[in-house]
């Protein structure tokens, strides 16, 4: 099932229309003529990791190098240019691209250089698909899908409350864990007859609001899937990314490269949109 949504009212897509590549690029800090040895541009960027620099002829860029503050003897007295490597056309970007438009480049090519008026001043490769503005930005696509997930579960309490009670021992642990049994008067206060489920509900991790999704109907008929198992295999992926995210992991323990980067945000805008 196709919904008809348009994917600009996500959180994510305008949080990731506003950032700019100049957000999360890696800054270009040295640059180079061409004939400078490979030991005074050793000796200026100091020992490290490794790093980019720009390779000029004239004042004007003509390439880059990826260097450290280790060369081999018989470097010392060559050029930094012997190390030349060309910028292609096709891999410059405006400062002003944004993460949105970004996450398709990745797809085509490892990194781009960050052009800022005349002068290149970042560089962004697939590793800064790692950067916390990135994954912050990831992240608040995973918490609005987990949130109207639970808005539809609320909704429609009173018909998937047959099916939820079944879920009910493992979410007492759950909540209990979560909440000291004190607090269970302090939120009942005033409205004792208040249905318990609610409180459980309101309190279920994002795993268990797929699992009520998937054991609904009516609620499974929402999101854009063919089958029961589809829905859970990219759900489940979702709330592994959303989990690994939670923790201050690392995306690439979850996500291969760019292009499952960016089926997996199409994917869960397309559920958001089914939601709304």
């Amino acid at each position: 099932m196709a919904c008809d949504m348009t994917s600009e009212y996500s959180v994510y897509h305008r949080i990731a229309s506003a950032l700019t590549v100049s957000d999360f690029a890696t800054p270009i800090e040295y640059s180079f003529e061409f004939d400078t040895p490979i030991k005074s541009v050793a000796d200026q960027i100091g020992e490290g990791r490794s790093r980019v620099v720009l390779i000029k002829k004239e004042g004007a860029v003509i390439g880059f190098a990826v260097t450290s503050g280790y060369f081999e003897p018989d470097e010392a007295d060559r050029p930094i240019g012997y190390k030349l490597q060309r910028i292609k056309p096709e891999n410059i970007i405006p400062a002003r691209t944004s993460l949105l438009e970004i996450v398709p480049l990745w797809e085509s090519g490892y990194h781009f250089f960050v052009q800022n008026e005349e002068t290149i001043t970042h560089i962004v490769a697939r590793h800064d698909m790692d950067s916390p503005v990135v994954k912050t930005a990831l992240f608040a696509l995973t918490a609005e899908l987990e949130q109207r997930m639970l808005l539809h579960i609320m909704a429609d309490l009173e018909q998937i409350k047959p099916r939820f009670e079944r879920l009910t021992a493992d979410q007492q642990r759950n909540v209990k864990r979560l909440f000291k049994k004190e607090l269970y008067k302090d939120i009942l206060k005033g409205n004792e007859d208040r249905d318990m489920s609610i409180v459980h509900v309101q309190n279920t991790y994002f795993s268990h609001k797929i699992i009520i999704f998937l054991e609904t109907p009516e609620l499974l008929s929402l999101l854009p899937f063919e089958t029961k198992e589809d829905a859970q295999k990219d759900l489940n992926f979702i709330k592994d990314l959303r989990n690994e995210l939670a923790h201050g992991g690392s995306i690439f323990n979850i996500i291969r490269d760019a292009r499952e980067l960016k089926n997996i945000i199409d994917v869960t805008e397309e559920i958001i949109g089914c939601l709304r």
